[in-house]
Parts: structure tokens; C-alpha cells; sequence
């Protein structure tokens, strides 16, 4: 038995598979009924043949024990060619009834035949029937599985679709804080060097004037 292959196709009524093992199945039980036929109508020509052949032994056989009988037991010819005419007759009667036999037609038991060969196809045919309403279920089922799938790939898919919009709109929402930080930065930046530069100035001037005032302090009294 091969292994089931689904079909690959919805149009597909029956799958390559189930129609091999159908046509197996069809040609095998041709062969072995027509073998079977041939070989019944074989076995009953032969067996008609041989009986025919027997029945002639024994006609043969029948003649020569009579003719010898008849001439050991008679001494007088003319009594014997009497006796002999008779048995020719007799012999004569029981060969045409022999031909008879030998020629009448055969007659094979076609009826049998006939009504053997309807209920091997029937009950072979009605095995063939569960199988293939077997298959055809599996062939629904199938069916079903795949529309089901390929209802979830669809929903599957629109999931992925939406969630890379909301990837998108996430990383322009990053890139928005990014260049908002960026400007934060900079913005802080400009700020923290004008304070330096402020200070540095008033370290300046009051160095300056430490400076003076040192200056003066260092000046003698007049």
C-alpha cells in the first residue's frame, strides 16, 4: 500500500493516490478472474477429453475381448461369421452412440460462472465503496484544515501588518525624542557656557580689584 498523498488542489475530487490504488485494485481483479475463467473452461475441455478417450479405450477394449472370445469359442465359421455380424452390429450401435457423446457440445457451467463473478465484483466493489467514501471524507477534512489555515495565515498576516505600523509609528515617535533631546542639549549647552563665561568675568573683576587694593595698601604713609 503506497502512502496517502492529500491533493494538492480543491478541484481535485480524488487524489492521485487514492486513484492509483483504485486502478491496481480494478486491474488485479480482471487479471485473476479472467485467469481463473480460463482456467475453469482449461480443466473442463481437458477432463471431457479424457473421458472421451476412456470410453474409446474401453470400446477398443470391449471389441478385441469379444472378437477373441468369439473365435476361441466357435469351431463352425458360418456360426462365427453369424456371431460375428452381430457383434459387428452391437459394436457398430455403441460407436455411433459414442460419436454421439464425443460430438455433443460442451457444456460449461456459465451460469455459476456468471453469478460467482457478480458477487466477487460486488463484495469487491462494495470494499471499493468504503474506501473510497473513507477518502472522501479525509479529502473533506482536508479541505476544511486548509480553509481553516488559511483563514488564520490572513489573520496572522494582518496582525504582522498592524503591529509593523505600530513598530513605524513607534520609531518615529523615538526619533522625534531624539531631536527633541538633542535640541534640550544643545539649548542646555549654550546656557552652562554663557553662565561660565559670566563667572569667569566676575573672577576677573574681582581680582582686579584685590589687586588695587593691594597696590594701595603697599603705598608708605607721607
Amino acid at each position: 500500500m503506497e502512502r496517502y498523498n492529500p491533493p494538492s488542489t480543491s478541484a481535485q475530487m480524488y487524489c492521485h493516490g487514492c486513484q492509483r490504488q483504485i486502478r491496481k485494485v480494478q486491474e488485479l481483479m480482471d487479471e485473476r478472474y479472467l485467469d481463473n475463467i480460463a482456467y475453469h473452461v482449461d480443466k473442463n475441455t481437458l477432463e471431457t477429453k479424457l473421458d472421451n478417450k476412456a470410453k474409446e479405450l474401453e470400446l477398443e477394449k470391449f471389441r478385441t475381448t469379444t472378437l477373441t472370445t468369439l473365435l476361441k469359442r466357435s469351431p463352425n465359421p458360418e456360426a462365427m461369421d453369424e456371431r460375428v455380424k452381430e457383434i459387428m452390429e452391437v459394436n457398430k450401435k455403441m460407436a455411433e452412440e459414442l460419436q454421439k457423446t464425443i460430438a455433443a457440445p460442451l457444456n460449461y457451467p456459465l451460469e455459476e460462472w456468471y453469478n460467482a463473478i457478480n458477487l466477487k465484483w460486488n463484495e469487491k466493489y462494495d470494499e471499493l465503496r468504503v474506501f473510497l467514501i473513507e477518502k472522501n471524507n479525509q479529502l473533506v477534512e482536508y479541505q476544511d484544515m486548509e480553509t481553516e489555515l488559511s483563514e488564520d495565515i490572513d489573520q496572522y498576516c494582518q496582525e504582522i501588518a498592524a503591529l509593523k505600523k505600530m513598530l513605524k509609528k513607534k520609531d518615529e515617535e523615538i526619533e522625534e525624542l531624539k531631536k527633541s533631546a538633542a535640541k534640550e542639549n544643545f539649548s542646555l549647552t549654550i546656557k552652562e557656557s554663557e553662565k561660565k563665561g559670566e563667572t569667569t568675568e566676575e573672577e576677573a573683576d574681582s581680582g582686579e580689584v584685590k589687586e588695587s587694593v593691594k597696590d594701595e595698601s603697599e603705598i608708605p604713609a607721607v
